[in-house]
């Protein structure tokens, strides 16, 4: 990496706090930094999408200081070709891309050198620790079939998951209007979810699920397609809303509960909230449920979370992660 680049990347974060950008769109902060060489435009999409394109330097390269590099990379390939952004106002996936790409050739050289080098197999460095350090060849492959969507149907996650930008501020930047975002984002979900499954990765979301005694748990049927991908894969996550405008999103494995007692126990729970479940042995009964649990009887798995974020969908938005033992 150029030194020269490097430290004047270190000057453009001393100044972001410098710069109001708020109302200004990529497009006008791309457009001054092109016609103008202004600087503090350049420091302000720094801030906008440096969290996203660092995120996806580390799940891909890994090693702390390899990913800093990459990112810096990125910026610079910016800095350098930032007039042939086109449109500009679609930069944050233009820089999903160029991520991507400058990431998968730094991991490859690092490789190269490691074999040039390094003859025997070695302890490797310690790695940074990226989301999703559990599985973080996940996370890489996510990125790459995120990576091959239609760009109507990228740009959206991009935006909205990946830099937690509210859903109002992406319509509106992309001139759609919110349901018709919101379509995309479900579809983009659902091509996802199909292609990783074709790779052997499940997913699970529970439906009316229960918080209790620091687990989580929800219902479904045996034969419906959520209780066969626990089965095959106990990863899963469950999201939801709380109040202040927050989207909480829970990682962890899930497992079937058998014992009678702890059935009988979330029964009662669930009819406390109106939902008129009877417990049934090992699984639960009750008038109606969700068509997509399928018939009764129903099974109960509890979530036992390992990581759980927070984003903030309103101002100031923002977000944070914990993460917890298996204890």
């Amino acid at each position: 990496m150029p030194q020269s680049f490097a430290h004047g990347l270190d000057r453009v974060r001393r100044r972001l706090t410098r710069m109001d950008e708020s109302g200004l769109t990529d497009a006008h902060l791309l457009g001054r930094f092109v016609d103008a060489h202004d600087a503090d435009a350049f420091a302000a999409l720094v801030r906008r999408h440096g969290p996203m394109v660092l995120g996806v330097c580390r799940r891909i390269v890994g090693h702390a200081h390899d990913a800093e590099d990459a990112f810096q990379a990125t910026f610079l390939v910016l800095a350098r070709r930032a007039g042939s952004v086109v449109p500009r106002d679609k930069l944050g996936n233009w820089l999903y891309g160029v991520a991507c790409r400058v990431a998968r050739e730094a991991r490859a050289a690092k490789a190269r050198r490691t074999a040039r080098v390094t003859p025997v197999p070695e302890l490797p460095e310690r790695a940074v620790e990226p989301v999703g350090q559990d599985r973080p060849e996940l996370r890489a492959l996510l990125d790459r079939e995120l990576e091959r969507l239609p760009e109507y149907y990228r740009l959206p996650v991009v935006l909205c998951e990946l830099e937690g930008r509210s859903r109002k501020d992406v319509a509106h930047q992309l001139r759609i209007p919110e349901g018709t975002l919101s379509s995309r984002l479900a579809k983009a979900r659902r091509l996802l979810a199909a292609r990783l499954r074709r790779q052997g990765v499940a997913a699970s979301a529970g439906i009316g699920a229960l918080y209790v005694n620091g687990d989580m748990y929800f219902v479904s049927g045996p034969n419906t397609r959520k209780s066969r991908n626990v089965a095959a894969n106990p990863a899963c996550t469950i999201s939801t809303h709380l109040a202040g405008n927050i989207d909480l999103v829970i990682e962890g494995t899930a497992a079937r509960v058998t014992d009678p007692a702890i059935v009988a126990d979330l029964a009662a729970r669930y009819r406390a909230l109106g939902w008129p479940a009877e417990a049934a042995g090992d699984a639960l009964t009750a008038p109606y449920s969700a068509p997509s649990a399928g018939p009764p009887p129903w099974y109960l798995y509890r979530v036992r979370f390992h990581t759980v974020f927070a984003v903030a969908a309103g101002e100031p938005h923002g977000a944070t992660r914990w993460r917890f033992g298996n204890d």
